[in-house]
């Protein structure tokens, strides 16, 4: 595995721990998970980012003990993606990944979303 690619894995694992661990008081009340765990790409399948992800739920559900879909919603920079998680049911059960460009959308007034609406799970 080249430099760059252990640099992307690296990184993006380092995300999706994040935002699987960092629990806030009402997670950490109730087992987690409580059924299966979505995690939201925005970018098509098949690509790299896409890929990882799937590496990292197969690692990730069999240290979980419970199931990890992965869900391909791309378009708009990653806007539709994040938007698709951030409607989700909040219970800690849907993940949205994203990367910088998605913030580009926020910036330009693009996302019907803020950066404040976006936070560890």
């Amino acid at each position: 595995m080249n430099r760059v690619w252990k640099h992307r894995a690296r990184a993006l694992t380092a995300t999706l721990a994040a935002a699987f661990f960092t629990a806030t008081p009402s997670l950490a009340e109730r087992s987690w998970p409580a059924g299966p765990v979505t995690i939201v790409v925005p970018y098509c399948p098949g690509g790299t980012t896409d890929n990882m992800v799937r590496i990292i739920a197969s690692k990730m559900s069999d240290q979980i003990g419970s199931a990890v879909v992965v869900t391909n919603t791309d378009g708009g920079g990653g806007v539709l993606g994040m938007s698709a998680a951030l409607e989700s049911y909040p219970d800690g059960q849907t993940v949205g990944l994203y990367r910088s460009n998605t913030l580009v959308g926020i910036a330009t007034g693009a996302a019907p979303f803020s950066s404040k609406d976006i936070q560890p799970a």
